[in-house]
């Protein structure tokens, strides 16, 4: 890990999303699984349309997408693609995020410029998606509103 890493122990919970507080920045949203005795780590964030996963583990131990049916495997990988609405975006897998150590209670991941950076980026990408690009997102939306189109 680079020497910018800053790590983070938190209560080990499989397949449920962790707001791990880091740095005085904004909290990341982090999925822990377990698979044997390998612990892995993701960012809360499906790669179809840059929501949160709202995670359900099913019987094979994957995270599957609630909000549209994609299957991950305990190392990130896409699975089933299942209803995707944007495939292109959902070959991608899910963003790992290192894990030092890990025991029965307790993980400690390495958050790496890397991971902030992404996490950063996917922050952007969903405020575009909810609020449109800027002044032409505006634009468009008070035109569609004056037309009668929702």
């Amino acid at each position: 890990m680079s020497a910018q890493s800053e790590f983070v122990t938190v209560p080990f919970a499989a397949g449920e999303r962790i707001s791990v507080a880091h740095d005085g920045r904004l909290p990341l949203d982090v999925i822990l699984l377990r698979h044997g005795e390998q612990v892995s780590a993701f960012l809360d964030d499906c790669p179809d349309e840059r929501k949160p996963l709202e995670p359900v583990l099913n019987s094979r131990g994957e995270v599957v997408c609630t909000v549209h049916g994609a299957s991950f495997d305990c190392n990130g990988c896409l699975v089933r693609p299942g209803g995707a609405h944007h495939p292109e975006n959902c070959i991608a897998g899910l963003v790992p995020v290192p894990v030092e150590t890990a025991d029965a209670d307790a993980v400690t991941l390495a958050i790496t410029p890397e991971v902030r950076k992404e996490a950063e980026r996917i922050q952007l990408q969903r405020r575009r998606r909810r609020y449109g690009r800027g002044l032409r997102g505006l634009v468009r939306r008070l035109s569609a509103w004056m037309r009668g189109e929702q």
